[in-house]
């Protein structure tokens, strides 16, 4: 027999049949849920940067330790390298228990990139204070640090100054030796071998452009900034600063590849700045008629960072990279970790 409901019980029923009742309750509950999803996930990221911290502590005499166990940690874990790395420094930044701690995750990511610790506290304290969004924090930040000295600035957000746009000339190649001839340098680790014929007076390193028969020509004044430069088709934006692209390598070869914007980081995606940020990338590709993309292979793994410009219907060319900074949907950031790159298609 199943029990009777108690009045109380009844009466809450009762009172969920209206739909502002239910609305409130409902809201009531997942605004508390997520508080507490917050609070868990900065005492979770406090802690594992601390077991991390200590762990390094204890090999300390071996040099580059430190990446090699947070590399090896990421592979384990499937996590990115630079979330790990991330957890690290909240932890070195904030070494108090995570439980005196009173902002979100995206507060403190934001916070463990300032290197000065009373500007930092002080920033942790108004922040919480003042109740700022991650993305006041984050203005407020740039902020402090553009009024500090350059040479006392942190890394991260030490310029406040654009980047040098890296843009080349679609269509310009080098030519290198591939032992038993030459081939051309298409870029993203593809190579053309010329025969022969197309081979006739043409030397490795030469800089060259095909015509439409697939002939070859001598670029005389092409030089190695003209390279790495193509047209392309964003198929999806997977947040502020990575896209998936169609890269026309020399047509009619193209492939697709995941590339990270140069010289910035945006803000986490599940953040509501990191998908402002995503709409706006979207929104701004949107009105391009044309897309292209200069890359740069900073390291081992075979990823590449780019620079993107877009051509407005009016034939205006934007420099997507910095508008992001213009705009304050991104902060430079220079040096980029495996984990930056999202594995999603």
């Amino acid at each position: 027999m199943l029990p009777m409901p108690s009045a109380l019980n009844r009466t809450k029923a009762s009172n969920l049949a209206d739909f502002r009742v239910l609305l409130d309750r409902v809201r009531e509950t997942f605004v508390l849920g997520q508080q507490k999803i917050e609070e868990l996930k900065v005492q979770t990221y406090w802690e594992a940067g601390r077991l991390i911290h200590e762990h390094i502590l204890c090999h300390r005499e071996r040099a580059d330790y430190g990446k090699e166990v947070v590399l090896k940690l990421a592979r384990s874990l499937s996590v990115g390298d630079d979330l790990l790395y991330r957890m690290l420094r909240f932890y070195e930044a904030f070494p108090i228990s995570a439980s005196r701690r009173k902002l979100t995750w995206s507060h403190y990511r934001t916070l463990s990139r300032v290197t000065d610790e009373n500007a930092r506290l002080e920033l942790e304290k108004r922040a919480a204070r003042e109740s700022w969004t991650a993305e006041e924090l984050e203005r407020n930040v740039r902020l402090a640090m553009s009024r500090q000295p350059e040479s006392e600035r942190d890394g991260a957000y030490a310029s406040a100054k654009l980047l040098d746009p890296k843009k080349g000339r679609p269509g310009i190649y080098r030519l290198v030796s591939d032992g038993e001839g030459l081939a051309v340098d298409l870029g993203f680790a593809c190579y053309q071998a010329l025969n022969r014929a197309q081979a006739r007076g043409l030397n490795a390193n030469d800089f060259v452009s095909f015509f439409l028969d697939d002939r070859l020509a001598r670029v005389a004044d092409a030089t190695t900034a003209d390279l790495y430069t193509y047209e392309a088709e964003v198929v999806r934006v997977v947040d502020g600063d990575t896209l998936w692209v169609q890269v026309w390598l020399k047509s009619p070869l193209w492939l697709k590849e995941k590339l990270r914007l140069r010289g910035l980081d945006a803000p986490e995606i599940e953040t509501d700045e990191g998908r402002a940020a995503k709409l706006f990338v979207e929104d701004q590709i949107k009105k391009a008629t044309r897309v292209f993309v200069t890359t740069t292979k900073p390291d081992k793994w075979d990823r590449y960072l780019s620079d993107v410009f877009l051509t407005l219907p009016g034939g205006e060319q934007v420099f997507l990279n910095n508008l992001l900074l213009e705009q304050g949907y991104a902060h430079r950031l220079d040096k980029v970790t495996l984990g930056d790159w999202d594995d999603a298609l």
